[in-house]
Parts: C-alpha cells; sequence; structure tokens
C-alpha cells in the first residue's frame, strides 16, 4: 500500500530514492518522468546543441553521410520509429530489459578481446 502517491513522485522527480532520500531497497527499478529517447546533446554552458552540418565546398554528399551518421549516433531515428505506435508499459519494459542484456553481452565480448 503506498503512503501517499504525491510524495513518491517529487521524489523521484528530485532524483531522490524515496521521501526521506535513504535508499529504498527491494528490486524495483526507479521511475523515470521522462522517455526511453537519448537525451539530447549539450554545450558547455548547459544549452542545448541543436544538430547542425556544414556543408564544405559544396559537397553536399558528404554532408548527407555526415547527417545520417550525427542522426543514428544520436538515437533519433530510433526513437521516432518506436514512437510510430503505442508501446504498452509492459512491452517496454521487456524492451528495456532485452536491450540492457544485448548491451552487457556485447561489453563482456569487447572486454574479453
Amino acid at each position: 500500500m503506498r503512503k501517499n502517491t504525491e510524495e513518491s513522485i517529487e521524489s523521484v522527480d528530485r532524483g531522490q530514492d524515496g521521501p526521506s532520500g535513504g535508499d529504498r531497497g527491494g528490486d524495483r527499478p526507479r521511475r523515470s518522468g521522462g522517455s526511453d529517447r537519448p537525451k539530447p546533446q549539450k554545450r558547455g554552458d548547459g544549452q542545448l546543441r541543436p544538430l547542425e552540418i556544414v556543408v564544405v565546398d559544396g559537397d553536399v554528399e558528404r554532408a548527407i553521410r555526415a547527417l545520417k551518421r550525427e542522426v543514428g549516433k544520436e538515437g533519433i531515428l530510433k526513437a521516432l520509429k518506436r514512437k510510430r505506435y503505442y508501446e504498452k508499459p509492459s512491452e517496454a519494459r521487456k524492451r528495456k530489459q532485452r536491450e540492457a542484456v544485448r548491451r552487457r553481452r556485447r561489453a563482456e565480448r569487447r572486454t574479453r578481446k
């Protein structure tokens, strides 16, 4: 049974584990208020950095390749494809778990080499 829903949501928004700021314990993952899209790049002063590609000497093909590379790195297309249809929260949790397992396995392979 939950005590005070507003208090628990505010504590998550502040980045604390509970109303007192201590460890909640348990296996429940922390809820986040945002989506699972990648965070936008920020400049040194904390402002958002727009995605910008400079065309040098009229070489549009190179600029397009650079744009595709940046869009892929930022995860923009992946987020758009994921948002095309509604994803149930249970499906989102399962997808995130699969992605986490994939990342861990990939990291293990890299460390073994």
